[in-house]
């Protein structure tokens, strides 16, 4: 219902087959993420890791996976591999809440502008991506690419309205915040939700497995409600599609 689900377990390791085993009830895992090949990356923070990657131990902004992708991936599961000694909090903002608290007269200008065919530009890991900041999937199902980092430059235009959801998004309210531990597994809708990690400090490492999953099983599309068309007026996902060109 709210695009988060977190798999607590007792008494299992946390290996790939784990992972594996779930992603197969869920959809088809894709086979690159980013410049990696293969279904699942383990990301491992550093001092010396790339900014605004989950490479680095410094606080990472809000954002959404694979922004640079013609194609953003639509599930995202993280399997928590081991604990750092200090910091590293899991952050989630469900947009939907955010969006839906916005008067419906300025959210729904923000949106439409928001959905223009050259809304922003997105540079990473040699990669580009120039598209609408919201997007229609398929039917009334909309996505969100979004993130308050150096990876994404908005149309000069739009700046006033990016600004505006920064504000929205990172309200406190709208966060929720928890301490993986060993072997828990993170489903989230990476077309609703942001995520982010608070900087992470000691000896210990912090492992985490990411597995990207392009789309959910089909049987799943009317019981799940992924991405942010359904709390949307149909009205405003006609006009989204329109100006997506």
């Amino acid at each position: 219902d709210y695009g988060f689900c977190l798999f607590r377990f007792n008494g299992q390791r946390p290996d790939e087959d784990v992972l594996k085993s779930l992603s197969r009830q869920l959809g088809k895992p894709c086979k690159k993420q980013n410049k990696f090949s293969g279904i699942i990356k383990q990301i491992v923070p550093t001092a010396t890791g790339r900014k605004n990657s989950g490479d680095t131990r410094d606080t990472l902004g809000l954002h959404v996976d694979g922004t640079q992708h013609k194609h953003q991936p639509a599930i995202l599961i993280f399997q928590y591999v081991s604990e750092p000694s200090h910091g590293g909090d899991s952050v989630f903002i469900d947009t939907a809440q955010a969006l839906l608290d916005i008067p419906a007269r300025i959210r729904d200008k923000i949106v439409m502008n928001m959905s223009r065919s050259d809304a922003a530009t997105f540079r990473k890991h040699g990669m580009e991506y120039r598209g609408p900041i919201f997007k229609i999937i398929r039917n009334n199902t909309v996505a969100c690419r979004i993130r308050f980092d150096e990876v994404m430059a908005v149309h000069p235009d739009l700046k006033d309205d990016y600004l505006y959801l920064k504000r929205v998004f990172e309200d406190e309210k709208y966060r929720l915040s928890f301490l993986p531990r060993e072997g828990d597994i993170v489903v989230f809708d990476n077309w609703r939700l942001l995520h982010s990690r608070d900087e992470v400090f000691g000896h210990r490492v912090r492992k985490h497995n990411r597995m990207w999953v392009e789309d959910l099983k089909e049987i799943y599309h009317e019981e799940i409600a992924i991405g942010l068309g359904r709390i949307f007026p149909p009205a405003l996902t006609s006009a989204i599609e329109k100006a997506n060109g």
